[in-house]
This record gives C-alpha cells, sequence and structure tokens, in this order.
C-alpha cells in the first residue's frame, strides 16, 4: 500500500523543487556572464578611456594596431610570469606570489579574450564589416590597457614600484648677504610627523 502524504506537504515540496530550479538557473547565468572580463568594460564610461579615435580608423589600421597590441599583451604576461618565478626561487614570500597570481591570473584572461577578439575583428574587416570590425577593435584596446595596469599592480606586489604622497614646504629665506638659504632642521632633530605618507603608485 503506498503511502499518501497531506495536500500541502506536497505543495511545499514542489515550491521547493522550483525555487531550486530557479536559483540554479540564475546561477548559471551569472556565471556566464561573469567568463568575459572584458564584459565590465565595455559601458560608455569605460570607452571613453581609449586615447583614439577609433571612427577615423580604417579597417586595416584596426587590424595593423590590434596586432602590435595583442602581441604587446603577451610579451606584459610573459614579463609578469617571470617576475612570479623570481619572488617564487629568491624571495619565497607567500603573500607576494599569492598577489603577483592574482593578478596574473586576471592578465591571461584578457589576453584570451583579446586574442579572441583580434580573430573577430580579422573576420569583420573580411566582411567589409565596419561597425563590428570597431567593436572588437575596442575590445583589444580595452584588454590592453587592464594588462598594462593590472602589470603595474604585479611589480606593486614585490614593492617594486613605490612613491611617496604628499606634499613638502621649503622655505626660502634671504639673509643680509643676498644668497638664498634653505632652512633645514637643526642637528638632532628627528622630524616624522610631517614626513609624507609612503603610498604604492596606481
Amino acid at each position: 500500500m503506498k503511502k499518501r502524504y497531506p495536500l500541502n506537504i506536497l505543495t511545499a515540496l514542489l515550491v521547493c523543487v522550483m525555487s531550486t530550479q530557479i536559483a540554479w538557473g540564475q546561477g548559471a547565468g551569472n556565471a556566464s556572464a561573469g567568463d568575459d572580463p572584458l564584459s565590465e568594460l565595455t559601458s560608455e564610461d569605460s570607452l571613453s578611456l581609449l586615447d583614439e579615435d577609433i571612427d577615423s580608423l580604417s579597417n586595416q589600421e584596426m587590424l595593423s594596431r590590434a596586432s602590435k597590441k595583442v602581441k604587446t599583451m603577451r610579451q606584459t604576461l610573459a614579463r609578469t610570469g617571470e617576475l612570479l618565478d623570481t619572488v617564487q626561487e629568491k624571495e619565497r614570500d607567500v603573500l607576494k606570489v599569492n598577489c603577483i597570481n592574482e593578478k596574473q591570473a586576471a592578465m591571461k584572461g584578457f589576453v584570451k579574450v583579446s586574442e579572441q577578439a583580434y580573430v573577430n575583428l580579422e573576420t569583420a574587416a573580411q566582411k567589409g564589416d565596419n561597425a563590428e570590425a570597431k567593436h572588437n577593435y575596442k575590445l583589444v584596446s580595452l584588454g590592453n590597457q587592464r594588462v598594462k595596469s593590472l602589470s603595474q599592480e604585479a611589480r606593486l606586489c614585490t614593492g617594486e614600484e613605490r612613491r611617496f604622497a604628499g606634499k613638502g614646504d621649503i622655505e626660502v629665506v634671504r639673509p643680509d648677504n643676498g644668497k638664498e638659504e634653505v632652512d633645514g632642521p637643526d642637528e638632532g632633530d628627528i622630524l616624522t610627523e610631517d614626513l609624507p605618507e609612503l603610498t604604492p603608485y596606481q
């Protein structure tokens, strides 16, 4: 004899199953959107960062420039790999290694998408589709910018690039002899409060 469940229990189970399926569907959609590291860079605000007049470029000019940019990205990625190897072998600092690893992984994603965009650019140029060619050229250009930025961040992971932030005031006085002299701290004085803060270059 089959056991029969009350209707309210069956309804609750059905709702749970449907909710789970919806959640999985949304998760899959989000994952697909996140597969493209350049998706966040295709907004008008991001495109305004490009320092090129893309509308004035012919398809062949875009192909030539995109080819050079992809080559530069590959070289930059290779240098970051060498930096990672050096840190792993000589310093063995886990924090630095993890930091560079993170930047390198992001760079690989941008290089991969840019390489595919270049292939699509070639196809669009052959078909004479200027709009599609421009779209893919923008992706390559934006990818190049992000790889360059991530390379700088990778060097920051090692403390290789730093700068002083803040302004130092120097007072110039003219004594009676007419020569300029710069007032400095008296001997024995140690000034620490007015020193600019050391911050990473960004």
